[in-house]
């Protein structure tokens, strides 16, 4: 439901005067207000009528509890209850100075009418929760400004129950240095346990206070309230609602820093109950870390740190100590690498030796062809070593290596071999003997006649497709393998 000028100037002929919300900067109260005017889908009502449970009406009231959405804080929720049943308040406007009460009908024949007394029974629990989120926008917001200079501006915000969201100019992404010192001297602020008060005053003396911020593009009322928090922290004008000590928002993290638009960067933040759960898990999300970099065993480390690169992304937690995780993530999972490359260094030098070997023996049994099980992984980088060698020792001989991911695990496995030019014009071409060997255990190949690699899911006899690769071969050309 929304007004527009029709609807706003429709009450004025009638008039009926704007709504009196002196109220909604108190709490714990249960004002009663009486019913100026009920607004459906079809327009104005202006006789008794009566709602049943899910209809959608509109109230206006001549006085109200509730704070309406503004300055990017988001309407109160709650109830209005009338002749003891209720009206459950969704959304809250203000339009030409009426407010403008959204309700969702939660009884049966709920009978209302022009000057109908109700009672404005605000969820404060939510409120609560809002408030600290609104005043550490205005923390953050001077923050912000000590952190990355005077050239920040606010942009645009929101406050509700569940978090702040601060928009701000700023050319370039902040570091992680800038976001924890910016979380930092917010909880500072809170830790100080400051005093914060408000002051309504004319329009030109409040822009004459000292360190006053004022957003970009606002309009702001003449007489304006103004909120300080302790006497240098911040002042802005505010219409919002606020608590009375920083103290109130009991904790605060920064839980997220990300481009909007060009220039435009947004933050956002939470206090209370879910900046302590995102202290606490980060706590406990870094003392994994701290174990897994404890770690000797590679093979463990490795199944630690891909668990926790796997579990960080969805984490709650502080946005400066999330990217500090990661990094340190980043080096468990280097060093795994370093570890495995290295122990595949010391395997492939075994393995090279082997080749070598039963190359020579091939060579002396004047084998044209060599079918081996090779340990070095599927490192195709590795296979290339192991070709070099057969062509350096046999250049004339065609040769297809077969490793297991890992020895003996019946999974994925990588085929490669290399045919002289000799013994492509006999019929065996190293593409077609990848491909044919491979396609008994489901796997897939190509390349060219001289070279070709491929790679199977899974193998469970290996024995049985060595054996398959060397009768390929001798189909091929007639060799003895």
């Amino acid at each position: 439901m929304v007004f527009i000028a029709e609807q706003t100037a429709w009450l004025a002929n009638k008039d009926i005067s704007t709504t009196d919300d002196a109220a909604k900067y108190e709490l714990d109260v249960t004002p009663t207000a009486s019913i100026q005017a009920i607004f459906t889908s079809s327009g104005f009502v202006e006789e008794e009528m009566t709602v049943q449970v899910g209809d959608t009406v509109g109230i206006i009231l001549d006085k109200s509890s509730f704070y309406a959405e503004a300055g990017g804080q988001e309407a109160d929720l709650g109830v209005l209850e009338i002749n003891g049943k209720e009206l459950e308040v969704k959304d809250v406007q203000t339009y030409a100075g009426y407010l403008l009460h959204t309700c969702t009908v939660t009884s049966d024949d709920v009978t209302i009418d022009v000057g109908s007394e109700v009672t404005c029974k605000v969820d404060y629990d939510r409120r609560r929760d809002v408030t600290p989120n609104h005043t550490m926008t205005h923390v953050l917001n001077a923050a912000l400004r000590q952190v990355l200079g005077d050239g920040v501006d606010q942009r645009g915000s929101l406050c509700n129950d569940e978090k702040l969201r601060f928009d701000f100019s700023h050319k370039k992404a902040m570091s992680l240095k800038e976001v924890a010192e910016t979380e930092r001297i917010v909880r500072k602020v809170i830790e100080d346990a400051i005093e914060v008060k408000d002051e309504v005053m004319p329009l030109e003396d409040a822009k004459k206070v000292d360190g006053v911020r004022a957003v970009f593009g606002e309009v702001y009322p003449d007489p304006v309230r103004v909120v300080s928090v302790g006497s240098d922290t911040s002042v802005e004008f505010c219409g919002g609602t606020h608590v009375a000590n920083t103290n109130e928002a009991e904790a605060f993290v920064l839980v997220e820093e990300t481009a909007v638009a060009k220039g435009i960067r947004r933050i956002t933040g939470v206090t209370k109950g879910l900046a302590k759960k995102a202290i606490a898990d980060g706590t406990e999300f870094e003392a994994l870390v701290v174990e897994a970099e404890a770690e000797t065993d590679m093979a463990e480390l490795d199944t630690k740190a891909s668990e926790l690169r796997k579990n960080i992304d969805p984490l709650y937690i502080s946005a400066s100590l999330k990217t500090e995780l990661r990094g340190r993530i980043e080096a468990l999972q280097k060093k795994v690498t370093q570890a495995k490359k290295a122990a595949l260094a010391a395997r492939v030098d075994i393995v090279l030796n082997d080749v070598r070997e039963k190359t020579q023996e091939a060579l002396d049994a004047n084998k044209q062809s060599l079918v081996l099980n090779v340990d070095i992984g599927a490192d195709s980088k590795a296979s290339q070593t192991v070709m070099n060698v057969i062509k350096e020792i046999a250049p004339e001989m065609a040769f297809m290596g077969i490793s297991e991911e890992e020895m003996g695990s019946g999974g994925k496995l990588l085929c490669f071999a290399i045919v002289p030019k000799s013994l492509n014009e006999k019929g065996l071409k190293a593409n077609e003997w990848v491909k044919e060997t491979l396609d008994s255990v489901g796997g897939r190949g190509g390349g060219k006649p001289a070279n070709a690699q491929g790679q199977a899911p899974s193998c469970d006899d290996v024995d049985a497709l060595l054996a398959l690769g060397g009768k390929v071969a001798e189909d091929s050309i007639g060799a003895s393998v």
